[in-house]
C-alpha cells in the first residue's frame, strides 16, 4: 500500500474511532456563523461566508448531531463487548483471565491461543502490540474499558472471589 493510501486509511479511522472532527467542525462553523461581519471583513473571509453560508450552518448541525448521539454510540459499543464477553469460548476466557490475573493490560499470548486471540481482537477487546517475546509469542494488550470491567466482575473469566467459598 502506498504511503498516500495508508494516510487516507489512518484519516478515516481517526474521524471514525473518535469525536475529536466534530468538535473541530462544531466550532470553527460556530464561531464563523457568530462572529460579527467587522471581524469577518478582517479575516477577509466575508464573501466566502456569503456563498457557502447554507453549506456552514449544515456542517455545523450535523457536527452537533454527531456530538449529541457519540455517548448513544460508546454505550451500545459497551453493551456490545459486555454481551460478548459473556457469550466467549472456554479458551477465550483463558486468554482473559490471563490478564485479570496478572493484573495488567498487556500479556503475552502463547501462540497455542493465537486463533483465539485473534477472534477477541477482531471483535476490539483485545489489540495486537505487534510486539512478541523471544519465543515468537505476541504482546496483545486489552481494551482499557474491557480491563476495567472484567477487574471488577471476575466471574465472568473463571475466576472467583476471594471472599467466595467452593
Amino acid at each position: 500500500m502506498a504511503a498516500w493510501e495508508e494516510a487516507i486509511v489512518e484519516f478515516v479511522k481517526w474521524i471514525r474511532d473518535s469525536n475529536r472532527p466534530a468538535w473541530v467542525f462544531f466550532i470553527v462553523t460556530g464561531a464563523i456563523l457568530l462572529l460579527p461581519q467587522s471581524w469577518l471583513a478582517t479575516l477577509g473571509v466575508v464573501t466566502w461566508v456569503v456563498n457557502y453560508k447554507p453549506w456552514i450552518v449544515l456542517l455545523c448541525a450535523v457536527s452537533l448531531v454527531w456530538l449529541a448521539t457519540s455517548p448513544f454510540v460508546v454505550w451500545h459499543e459497551h453493551y456490545k463487548i459486555k454481551d460478548r464477553l459473556k457469550n466467549s469460548a472456554k479458551d477465550e476466557r483463558f486468554i482473559l483471565a490471563q490478564f485479570v490475573r496478572a493484573d495488567s493490560a498487556v500479556c503475552c499470548v502463547s501462540l497455542y491461543y493465537a486463533h483465539s486471540a485473534e477472534s477477541l481482537i477482531r471483535d476490539k477487546i483485545l489489540f495486537d502490540t505487534q510486539q512478541q517475546d523471544n519465543s515468537g509469542s505476541p504482546f496483545i494488550g486489552m481494551n482499557p474499558y474491557v480491563f476495567r470491567y472484567l477487574r471488577k466482575n471476575k466471574d465472568i473469566v473463571g475466576i472467583k472471589p476471594l471472599n467466595e467459598k467452593d
